[in-house]
């Protein structure tokens, strides 16, 4: 079916001691595309979407306690086929997709969490990661602005990374309970430069950003 997904999962758990867990997780998938990825695609034969597959490798730990708890996931994500977005929009403002033969995923994701005391909580993540395209060929029209005539042409770009993929990003969540059916949380957000396309151009580069957010639950 079109946008179907399959996993096959192979999961290792086990009980350090009472308060401290580890796992290790293996897992298989299959993404086919979905009818928008084929509807934006009609006409190109080179863009014309196949089913991706993920190899998904995953090692954890956490450790709780009274007032202080921490998480780690480490993780390898290598692709076959992966459906990347190619920059370009559809007259309708779809994303056009096209498949990249190899490609991954790697980092870690740390989690943080501390209560001082019994009012005052804070929460915080941080994910670094590397997602690279292995060998990435750009495909684009030249135009002649002088005889209007246009040649299809290709550029080997080497190791890129993936659009739409921050090698760093952040959270922050500081919440204040001020009585029982009363909290404040300032939340904080931090995402990493990234890409509009897989050419790593700085023409098409989001910069990094930082928000905050404050929040008042009744």
């Amino acid at each position: 079916r079109l946008g179907q997904s399959k996993t096959i999962n192979l999961d290792l758990f086990w009980t350090i001691s009472p308060n401290q867990d580890g796992y290790l997780s293996f897992s298989v998938a299959g993404r086919e595309p979905t009818r928008a990825d084929f509807k934006e695609a009609a006409g190109d034969s080179d863009a014309t979407p196949e089913k991706e597959r993920l190899y998904d490798t995953e090692l954890g730990y956490s450790l709780r306690g009274a007032k202080f708890s921490f998480g780690a996931n480490g993780y390898l994500m290598y692709y076959n086929d992966q459906l990347v977005p190619t920059g370009e929009l559809s007259n309708t403002g779809y994303s056009i997709m096209t498949n990249v033969d190899r490609s991954y995923r790697l980092g870690i994701e740390l989690n943080v969490g501390l209560k001082p005391v019994n009012f005052l909580e804070w929460n915080f993540t941080l994910t670094l990661s590397r997602n690279k395209i292995a060998d990435f060929t750009e495909y684009y029209t030249d135009y002649d602005t002088v005889s209007w005539e246009s040649e299809y042409k290709s550029k080997d770009l080497g190791s890129v990374d993936i659009a739409y993929s921050p090698s760093v990003t952040g959270t922050s969540d500081i919440n204040f309970r001020i009585r029982k059916d009363l909290e404040i949380h300032f939340m904080s957000k931090y995402v990493g430069r990234q890409y509009f396309d897989n050419t790593m151009s700085a023409e098409r580069m989001i910069d990094p950003y930082f928000i905050n957010n404050l929040r008042i639950s009744f």
